[in-house]
């Protein structure tokens, strides 16, 4: 399973606010610094300014914040922003409604795996991504500091 292209440049958008924070950001300076166009940029911005994961202001003085501390933004929730809400296998090759698809598991399984990952990445936030380690490989170090 891979995350979209979209999903990919949210991320982006947010860390290069966040190591900017709290200065404002304008779309051209991210897009130049994540080699992502501006147009795109602009329009992840709309998506994360709209799930309040970024502020923006317009203006002469305007520009881009995070919309919350990186400690409160939760990957699970851009996630779900960004990414599709379920997988689901197409029927025999097609996407055309088939009378299998009610009677077999499979879609149910992907539903279930994709809560699953999503729940995972619930337990993370853009700041555990700016430290470059999960929470639980900081407990691992602390704890092996105390053996």
């Amino acid at each position: 399973m891979r995350i979209s292209k979209l999903t990919s440049h949210a991320l982006r958008v947010l860390l290069d606010c966040a190591a900017e924070a709290p200065a404002t950001v304008r779309a051209a300076d991210i897009a130049e610094r994540q080699r992502i166009t501006e147009y795109n940029v602009q329009k992840i911005v709309a998506l994360l300014a709209q799930g309040g994961f970024l502020k923006t202001t317009r203006g002469r003085n305007g520009g881009i914040q995070l919309g919350a501390a990186p400690d409160d933004i939760n990957l699970g929730d851009l996630i779900r922003l960004t990414e599709r809400p379920s997988i689901e296998a197409e029927c025999f090759g097609t996407t055309v409604d088939c009378s299998l698809r009610p009677m077999t598991p499979i879609n149910r399984i992907f539903d279930e795996a994709y809560r699953g990952f999503v729940t995972t990445l619930d337990r993370y936030s853009l700041a555990d991504l700016q430290r470059g380690r999960s929470p639980l490989e900081a407990a691992h170090d602390i704890e092996g500091l105390h053996a």
